[in-house]
């Protein structure tokens, strides 16, 4: 830590006073007893000298005192700079280190849980977590080495800031005292040239209009003359007088006080830039370490010597040791115990005849029996031409409300226990029999032989029944492991499940409109198909609404009849949310912009129509929604 002991003005004023009748060379060589000790103090004369010859015509002038003062300022000003960032630093590597120690201690704690897996994979955890809180200990030093370097660069600000504020004192002081003097001169000089023409103007006669000579009576004579001349001569003496004390006050100012001011400030600027540096550079170093620390903690220096065989290894050999199919069989073999004797493993139910009934005989049942298979409907694809038929949409005598009525032309879902779905939400593996998604819809729908995807259909049902009144529905995302199963299960026989039950979908509603809208992404044409995608972008950009919903309205009329009826079918659903928006906030411009891209897909015409894509999806959507009885009316 460097210091400076700073000398006061009446420390110096033996060398004030000898500097005073110097000339100004002697004195500005050894002007004030300022002890810069530390490092770097020796040389600072000589870190001074060069290039002083530059700037000391600059120092030895008026402005020489107040350049310093500011310079010294700036030099403190990026001391606390610094120091403010080293405290910063510190408490976030303090937080950090903190943190990860934190993060190991319930770390290790947790892997002595009996439901934690055990192993090699536990041994080597731990030991990752071992390095974990090595390197927190790293970051513990480093912060207190950051903060006591904080602390000591804060210290020499404060100490610099009392000796700035000490010699700019002395310094402007003895500049004002010096201008104060030159002034009372030249006061003294007014008052004397003052006299000396009154005087001359008595004599010659010349008296000027207006002006009074402070006489009394209109005659002048000698007495008069002689009190005018001793005047003169005293105010001369007096303007003398203030000259060579000037004159005095110039000569001690430029000899002794100046260079005693300039000298000391010099020194405070060195000593506080040269601290300034030695700190950095003590950050720097202890950076230096503490990653070197960390990189050695990582990946140390290999050695057959060390005592810790463990210490020798890094973290990719501890991940390396982990060993899955022996943690397997070990978790495996731990069952052991509790292994029946054989004769007892899986016993064979058997059919014994009752001996009322004749011999003994008995035959097997067997043990998984296929699960009973139910008939397919066979109502056919609804045909339209100009208009569509509404025939296969049996509704409530109300019209289409809130409550979906499962039509004719869909397969029931199973009741059996066999085709239940599994109740947990662990993921299974499910053979893709029956694909739903990624299939041609008018292909999906043909082999199911329904006019509407099952999967819409259910995903309709469910969100009728259940998901109205949640906020936020069709903007929220389901949890993606039920979606997974979901989507799996609908794949492999999407007549096995039934959303009329909330167990089906594990209580999420928020799946079910994920699944809806990932099966509308994941078709190979999208619903409005690419063809017309152009042609509904540029309906949407017609201004007039009445005119873009009769554009939209001429446009769906050309879909194919598996996309006109599944959109009718989802937009008449859409239409139902937006009847509950005071409950679930969600308005038709809401659903458009949650639903449009699943809906419209995305163009890819190499010859796109030049126009904001998502808005445009949006407008349009949000078009069909608010007019839906307008363009399905004959249907709705």
């Amino acid at each position: 830590m460097t210091s400076i002991d700073i000398a006061t003005p009446e420390s110096t004023a033996t060398d004030s006073g000898s500097a005073s009748g110097a000339s100004g060379k002697s004195a500005a060589t050894n002007p004030a007893n300022v002890v810069v000790t530390g490092p770097g103090a020796g040389g600072a004369g000589a870190g001074h000298s060069k290039g002083q010859g530059d700037i000391s015509d600059i120092l030895q002038s008026e402005i020489g005192v107040t350049a310093l003062l500011t310079r010294l300022k700036v030099s403190i000003s990026s001391c606390k700079d610094f120091a403010s960032f080293l405290k910063k630093r510190a408490t976030l590597e303090d937080e950090q280190a903190q943190g990860l120690r934190k993060l190991c201690k319930s770390t290790h704690e947790s892997l002595r849980r009996p439901e934690s897996r055990q192993g090699t994979w536990a041994m080597q955890f731990e030991e990752m977590t071992t390095l974990h809180d090595r390197i927190a200990e790293n970051g513990l030093s480093y912060a207190g080495g950051i903060h006591s370097v904080h602390e000591e660069l804060t210290e020499l600000a404060n100490k610099m800031e009392r000796g700035r504020k000490h010699w700019k004192q002395f310094g402007l002081s003895s500049e004002k005292t010096a201008h104060d003097a030159d002034l009372s001169a030249e006061k003294a000089k007014t008052r004397y040239d003052n006299a000396a023409d009154e005087l001359d103007r008595f004599r010659t006669g010349d008296r000027r209009p207006g002006m009074s000579f402070g006489f009394k009576g209109s005659r002048f004579g000698p007495q008069d003359e002689e009190e005018m001349s001793k005047r003169v001569d005293q105010t001369e003496a007096e303007y003398e007088a203030k000259v060579m004390a000037a004159r005095s006050t110039r000569q001690e100012l430029v000899n002794s006080l100046r260079p005693q001011t300039v000298h000391a400030l010099q020194e405070l600027i060195h000593e506080c830039d040269s601290g300034l540096t030695v700190f950095i550079q003590k950050y720097a170093i202890l950076t230096e370490k503490v990653t070197l620390n960390n990189g050695l903690t990582i990946s140390p220096f290999k050695s057959d010597n060390s005592a810790i065989p463990s210490r020798n290894r890094s973290f990719r050999d501890v991940i390396s040791v982990i060993d899955n199919e022996k943690d397997f069989v070990s978790y495996v073999a731990s069952y052991q115990s509790k292994l029946p004797p054989p004769e007892q493993r899986d016993p064979e139910m058997q059919f014994i005849r009752h001996p009322t009934r004749g011999s003994h005989s008995y035959h097997q049942v067997p043990m998984n029996p296929p699960p009973p298979q139910i008939p397919l409907g066979s109502s056919g694809m609804v045909q339209h031409q100009q208009h569509h038929d509404t025939s296969s949409f049996p509704m409530q005598p109300g019209g289409f409300g809130a409550t979906a009525i499962v039509p004719a032309f869909l397969p029931q879902p199973m009741l059996g226990s066999q085709n239940r779905p599994p109740s947990s939400n662990s993921m299974v593996e499910f053979p893709r029999n029956r694909p739903s998604f990624g299939v041609p819809l008018d292909e999906l729908l043909e082999r199911d032989d329904v006019s509407i995807p099952i999967v819409v259909f259910q995903c309709v049902v469910g969100i009728d029944k259940f998901g109205l009144a949640e906020e936020g529905i069709y903007r929220l995302s389901g949890n993606k492991m039920v979606i997974d199963r979901l989507k799996a299960i609908f794949d492999n026989d999407p007549t096995s499940l039934d959303f009329s039950r909330m167990e089906d979908f594990s209580h999420d509603v928020n799946a079910v409109t994920s699944i809806l809208k990932q099966f509308f992404r994941e078709l190979p044409e999208p619903l409005f198909t690419r063809a017309l995608y152009p042609e509904m972008i540029m309906a949407a950009k017609l201004q007039d609404e009445i005119a873009r919903r009769d554009s939209i309205h001429a446009i769906i009329n050309k879909l194919p009849d598996a996309n006109y009826a599944t959109l009718r079918f989802v937009i008449l659903h859409l239409h139902r949310v937006t009847e509950k928006a005071d409950v679930n906030h969600m308005h038709a411009r809401n659903l458009a912009i949650s639903f449009a891209p699943s809906l419209l897909g995305v163009n890819d015409n190499p010859n796109p129509v030049t126009f904001d894509a998502a808005g445009a999806q949006m407008v349009a959507l949000e078009t069909i929604i608010k007019n839906c009885f307008s363009i399905f009316h004959d249907e709705a």
